[in-house]
């Protein structure tokens, strides 16, 4: 049996655990700790580091009794979080929404999969996912998620949800939603009664039988606590229990909040009843993701025991002659601790050690090609808090490794890490100073002799990997410096500074009346900058300035490239130069493939992850603002009229309350009010219009290059709309 997850293919003859992510305040388990971005990006790269091959977010309690979220606000809590996710992890997203509107969104995020707890009963849903490619989850609920737990009554609960789930199924398919992509859920809690519950778990290979994979959510839910007398907090033991006996009994994927937990047992469960796979459950890694390993610090797998085998594991395949290493890290307090456990694997399997100490992530990749090494590490967990750590492994020619590589070190793991005779053992040497290498190679990327004299720059750091080389750089190429977030103490790393949270640097460029502002995460990767006045400049508008330098040169090659979410700005902007435009999926592995198929040099995400493929391989923060201070002293001009010439569009949204919901644009004349405002927009602007899932509303959404113009064409559709609503 198989599943098509957009790009992935699961083999579901073993099962899968799909890891929960609630961006909610109100969820029942979980509700508010993972609000924040920071918050939710570590938690998904930890379940993904677990074994989760599906991270599902949720940005809408459906716990018994809670409230519906207006359509804005789901957008709000969730896409934020699907970019990043969709761009930084090796396993799919899914997006656990009812809501057309979010649907869609998500799919244009990046998300590979659609949890609907309503089955696309939605007005609109069936047609938000039918012409794409991912996945869909549909769920039996009996009722709505506020009153769904009110005495809900079956005649047969086994026949009704079948038969449901079996009406669902037929109405995706004469959609034209591939069976290939279908998964049912019986929807365990929704609706339901002890009773029902159990009867359904009991028959759960009766849904089986129908042929498409059946998901089961039993994590942490009341059930539990029916049977065990245990409240949220303690229901692991429970949530096992129940996801192996699904598992059992037909399930081929199981949700759940604990992931580690989950898929221990589910191998255990495998092996021991025979599985086909024996020991394992269908994953797209055990432990790499596409930036490595990575978790909390204490837990599987960021143990010092985990990262003894993993250096092991990686001496094997990388260097199994012996060889050289070169080690980097960021600022983080458990830095110590992995630097010393990966010291000792790679020395006990015979390979010299080049301990760099702190240096972005960049900096090790070059370096690694620089000093002649087989392979790099780097230890850090990038945007993340403190608690987080990684480690990830670059090849000889300061690339990311391969996948074949990757299975290869994964298949050493289960083994005890190598200790070769006194003879045969490497040597560990400390680095630090060829740390002036990276500092040259930086520098270089000036054109000619050119110096930044003149200029006065805040750099914050995060407190990160950058903190000694990125103020050196620069106050050797002789600009005023103030430096902030450049005061690390092992705990403070992206807390309340560099490119994840900007206002420290905004706040700052403003006092000390600073030309600009420069913003890098933990690892130095991502750049956002401040200009003069205090205001944020971020990668779809730097890249826009690079654009416009390097086509006036006649050093632009090939076309830009951004992505799906990059603003209309960017691209009409680019295209007033004449410069083509090209979207890549969300995800900076995306923008360089593209970039590479089409032979372009510039490319990037609104995020700052951003490429400038004529300096250097990979994304690196302070050459790319080094290079957007290059145009400021060629030009003489100030960032903020050097970023003026993109316009990020405005938009206006109208909420129009109706008796009840309608297709709007369907009405003739709320059509022909459309044509004519795109007609007048022209390629400068675009309108959507969308019912709410949850509420009697018709939004409508203007964006456009003129504030007023935008606010006077919505306030004339949102006329048009009350007009054609129908009566009540």
């Amino acid at each position: 049996m198989r599943l098509q997850c957009g790009r992935h293919l699961f083999d579901l003859d073993a099962p899968i655990v799909m890891g929960i992510l609630n961006v909610t305040p109100d969820s029942f388990s979980d509700g508010g700790r993972y609000a924040g971005l920071p918050e939710a990006l570590a938690q998904a790269e930890r379940m993904a580091g677990e074994g989760a091959a599906i991270i599902d977010v949720g940005g809408e309690s459906t716990r018994p009794g809670a409230a519906p979220v207006a359509v804005d606000e789901e957008l709000r809590r969730v896409i934020p979080v699907v970019e990043r996710l969709a761009g930084s992890l090796v396993v799919p997203v899914s997006v656990d929404t009812r809501k057309p509107a979010v649907m869609r969104a998500a799919i244009a995020a990046g998300a590979s999969m659609i949890n609907d707890v309503a089955a696309l009963r939605e007005p609109g849903a069936i047609d938000a996912v039918a012409d794409s490619d991912v996945a869909v989850c549909l769920m039996h609920m009996q009722g709505e998620p506020r009153t769904m737990q009110q005495l809900p009554r079956y005649g047969d609960v086994l026949s009704e949800v079948r038969g449901f789930l079996r009406d669902r199924v037929a109405r995706c398919v004469e959609a034209g939603i591939a069976r290939s992509r279908l998964v049912v859920d019986p929807g365990f809690g929704f609706g339901k009664a002890l009773e029902h519950n159990l009867e359904l778990l009991r028959r759960l290979p009766e849904i089986a039988a129908d042929g498409i994979p059946v998901l089961a959510g039993l994590s942490r839910k009341s059930l539990i606590g029916q049977l065990t007398r245990r409240d949220n907090g303690d229901r692991l033991a429970g949530s096992v229990a129940l996801a192996t006996i699904a598992v059992q009994n037909g399930a081929r994927i199981v949700r759940a909040h604990d992931v580690g937990p989950t898929v221990d047992a589910l191998r255990i469960a495998m092996a021991a009843g025979g599985g086909r796979r024996t020991g394992t459950i269908a994953m797209t890694s055990r432990y790499f993701g596409t930036d490595g390993v990575r978790g909390r610090v204490g837990t599987h797998p960021m143990t010092v025991e985990f990262a003894l085998r993993l250096a092991g594991a990686a001496a094997r395949v990388l260097a199994p002659d012996g060889g050289r290493v070169l080690v980097g890290k960021d600022t983080r307090l458990s830095g110590y601790m992995f630097e010393a456990a990966l010291e000792a694997g790679f020395v006990a399997a015979g390979v010299d050690v080049l301990l760099a100490g702190p240096l972005p992530t960049p900096g090790i990749a070059y370096l690694v090609q620089r000093l002649d090494c087989d392979f790099g590490a780097v230890i850090s967990a990038s945007h993340n808090l403190f608690d987080d750590n990684g480690i990830k492994f670059f090849d000889r020619s300061g690339g990311k490794l391969a996948d074949d590589l990757e299975e290869a070190i994964e298949s050493h793991l289960d083994e005890p890490a190598p200790t070769r005779e006194s003879a045969a053992l490497g040597r560990a040497t400390r680095v630090d100073s060829e740390r002036a290498l990276y500092q040259s190679f930086c520098a270089s990327t000036l054109p000619g002799d050119m110096r930044l004299g003149g200029l006065k720059l805040v750099i914050d750091c995060a407190n990160g990997a950058a903190y000694k080389v990125a103020p050196r750089v620069l106050a050797d190429l002789d600009a005023e410096i103030v430096p902030i977030g450049c005061s690390p103490n092992g705990r403070n790393i992206n807390v309340g500074c560099g490119s994840t949270s900007p206002e420290l640097l905004k706040l700052t460029v403003a006092g000390v009346r600073a030309d600009a502002g420069i913003g890098l995460d933990g690892d130095g990767d991502r750049l956002v900058m401040a200009d003069h006045l205090g205001r944020a400049v971020d990668g779809d508008q730097l890249l826009y300035v690079l654009a416009k330098a390097r086509l006036a040169a006649g050093d632009l090659k090939g076309p830009v490239v951004g992505t799906v979410m990059s603003n209309l700005g960017l691209e009409i902007a680019l295209k007033d130069l004449g410069v083509p435009f090209l979207r890549a999926a969300v995800g900076d592995r995306h923008v360089l493939q593209l970039l590479r198929t089409h032979g372009g040099v510039l490319g990037g995400e609104a995020s700052g992850h951003l490429l400038c493929l004529d300096k250097t391989t990979t994304g690196d923060g302070l050459i790319v603002a080094l290079q957007v201070l290059a145009v400021m002293k060629s030009t003489g001009k100030t960032l903020a009229e050097l970023a003026a010439g993109m316009q990020r569009f405005p938009q206006q949204l109208i909420n129009v309350r109706v008796a009840r919901r309608f297709d709007a644009a369907r009405e003739p004349s709320v059509a022909a009010a459309i044509a004519k405002v795109e007609k007048s927009l022209g390629e400068r602007g675009r309108v959507v219009l969308r019912a709410s899932g949850t509420e009697p509303l018709i939004r409508v959404m203007v964006e456009g290059e003129d504030a007023q113009a935008v606010g006077r064409h919505a306030a004339t559709l949102a006329e048009a709309v009350r007009a054609a609503a129908p009566a009540a």
